[in-house]
């Protein structure tokens, strides 16, 4: 694939995002593997993809944590990308999010690395977890870039400090008093107790 082909993607998933295209609000982009590009309308509303209760059975769960500002920033963008597929986003930090309706996903297991359970009930982890995320998407082509044999290992270890990072940052979020939720809160107590 040409740069200039990957530079054109880009810009366009750029410009279909942007608040002041005309396809930024209500519709959704879609960059196929090959240099054909579509945008089209479409006003669908994400609450059905959030209701934790009314996901289908093939449906991609992607765990993410609300609390997160970078996490909360990507998945709004793959929301807008997602409307009508079978994707369901589902934040770990509210109070009805349990571990038996997430194939025993828990809390702690979520925030320490990325989750996403596929369509077929597979738990997938880390940098795994966001090539599933991204494919269920219809961002398939960013996933098989990150796999190619010379990216595919430091993707892996960009994912895996990257989680480290995160995780201590929302643990000295919590600890510095600001804001946090109680699920936060005993997760900081557990993991920075003396006896750990």
């Amino acid at each position: 694939m040409t740069t200039s082909v990957m530079f054109s993607r880009s810009l366009l998933l750029k410009h279909c995002l942007s608040s002041n295209s005309p396809f930024s609000s209500a519709s959704r982009c879609l960059v196929p593997s090959r240099s054909v590009f579509r945008c089209f309308s479409n006003a669908a509303d994400d609450t059905k993809l959030e209701g934790q209760s009314q996901e289908p059975t093939s449906t991609v769960k992607v765990l993410y944590d609300g609390e997160c500002n970078i996490c909360v920033h990507e998945v709004s963008v793959l929301k807008r990308l997602a409307r009508q597929r079978p994707v369901l986003f589902v934040d770990i930090s509210t109070p009805d999010f349990r571990a038996d309706r997430f194939e025993g996903v828990t809390y702690e297991m979520a925030m320490k690395e990325m989750h996403v359970i596929a369509a077929n009930g597979k738990v997938l982890v880390q940098a795994d977890a966001i090539r599933e995320m991204y494919r269920a998407c219809g961002l398939g082509w960013v996933a098989a870039f990150t796999e190619l044999p010379v990216l595919e290992k430091v993707c892996n270890y960009l994912y895996t400090q990257f989680a480290v990072y995160r995780l201590r940052a929302a643990l000295d979020r919590c600890e510095s008093g600001v804001s946090c939720s109680i699920k936060l809160k005993h997760l900081k107590d557990k993991l920075r107790s003396p006896q750990n």
